[in-house]
């Protein structure tokens, strides 16, 4: 009782009317938390998608686990490979998204596909720095975006990826964005991007003639 309020103590609050009360919200939330929508089907596209060029349920929930705060992962399935894989079967037999997942299959510029290839090679510079950090090495952040770059460089790329991958080499913003979504999913530790910095007269006229004449 020393760590009540004393304002309990004093107003002689019924102890069993509390608990009631706390009981009835808690009902109140997981009502409310099992009525909250799933995954939206573009979602659960992409985890299948996942699931089948991985083979790893596992994957699959980490891609999912990392978009939750969009929809609420109902009676606990993604804490369990066996769990997740059913859940994926289950979404897999529906006819309209099973229908989404081989059109993903068949062409490479489909937004799922491109979202799940993109992710499964994330996941291969996350696995690089995992083993590197074990080692107690840190990965530079410029370091993870020459890997991923340099291992789109290894499968079929649509012009989509093209352009992003082209934007990462140069580009800051697009550079923090992608550092911050590999921390974000895989809570990775890197070195942070280098400062921003002024071009030399050398650097500006390389980069000027770097450049491809227009039409």
């Amino acid at each position: 009782m020393a760590g009540l309020p004393h304002r309990f103590l004093d107003e002689g609050v019924d102890v069993l009317e509390l608990a009631t009360r706390v009981q009835d919200l808690a009902e109140n939330v997981a009502l409310r938390l099992k009525t909250l929508p799933g995954p939206p089907r573009y979602h659960k596209v992409v985890a299948v998608l996942i699931w089948l060029f991985s083979r790893k349920p596992s994957l699959a929930a980490l891609y999912l686990a990392a978009r939750a705060r969009t929809f609420q992962p109902q009676d606990g399935w993604l804490t369990s490979d066996i769990q997740v894989a059913l859940k994926l079967f289950e979404w897999l037999r529906q006819p309209e998204l099973r229908a989404r997942v081989l059109a993903a299959f068949e062409h490479l510029g489909d937004r799922c596909r491109i979202l799940s290839d993109q992710f499964l090679i994330r996941s291969l510079v996350a696995e690089s720095v995992f083993r590197n950090n074990r080692r107690g090495l840190s990965v530079a952040a410029g370091t993870c975006i020459s890997m991923y770059i340099s291992m789109w460089s290894h499968r079929p790329c649509p012009p989509k990826v093209q352009g992003h991958l082209v934007r990462l080499t140069w580009r800051r913003n697009d550079r923090r964005k992608f550092t911050q979504l590999l921390r974000q999913e895989w809570f990775l530790t890197m070195a942070a991007l280098p400062p921003r910095r002024s071009l030399g007269d050398a650097e500006i006229w390389a980069r000027v003639l770097a450049q491809k004449p227009g039409p």
